[in-house]
């Protein structure tokens, strides 16, 4: 994994309670979701890095959402004014509104890590009626993003990176000052 600048941010995406849960189903992938993405945002919070909350909602009721939380949002303005580059995102559902997010981050220039065991889905209609498990929608969509939009990690390789950073000096943690990701040694 590569080394994560000292203002890498953590997006945590939809993760409210029942949030995203299609009718009709709330089959999901993932039951270790919500412990992955709780020891990252203790990590994060412990480095000193920025956790940032997105919440889908439509502006007003039977207004269209925008799955990206980078579209029709402050987001962008709020990164840029941070000097954030690199965005780590967790959350729900992998397939819509963590991959709408990683696809027009990396349009914009973000360098971007989707948490694989931190995001999760749910099973999808296809539009010939057949059921897809949540678990095949998750591998695709996982797929679809790695290597173009997104470097695919889990949470191990993320608290590893995190671990590797800090120096101590004068009894806290130091972070080295970088805009982008770097190659380990």
């Amino acid at each position: 994994m590569h080394r994560l600048p000292h203002n890498a941010a953590l997006l945590l995406i939809d993760l409210r309670e029942d949030h995203g849960v299609p009718r009709g189903t709330a089959r999901r992938n993932n039951p270790a979701m919500e412990a992955n993405v709780t020891r990252l945002v203790e990590a994060w919070r412990a480095s000193g890095r920025p956790v940032l909350p997105v919440e889908h909602t439509a502006r007003w009721p039977g207004a269209p959402l925008h799955y990206s939380a980078v579209v029709g949002t402050t987001l962008e303005g709020e990164l840029a004014r941070r000097g954030i580059g690199t965005l780590v995102l967790t959350g729900l559902a992998t397939d819509r509104c963590v991959s709408t997010t990683a696809r027009m981050a990396a349009n914009f220039g973000f360098t971007t890590y989707v948490v694989a065991d931190a995001t999760a889905t749910f099973e999808r209609l296809g539009p010939d009626g057949r059921r897809h498990g949540a678990d095949e929608v998750q591998a695709i969509a996982l797929a679809e993003l790695n290597g173009e939009f997104a470097t695919i990690v889990d949470t191990a390789s993320v608290l590893a990176a995190l671990r590797a950073e800090p120096t101590l000096i004068e009894g806290g943690p130091h972070y080295a000052r970088t805009t982008a990701a770097v190659e380990e040694a």
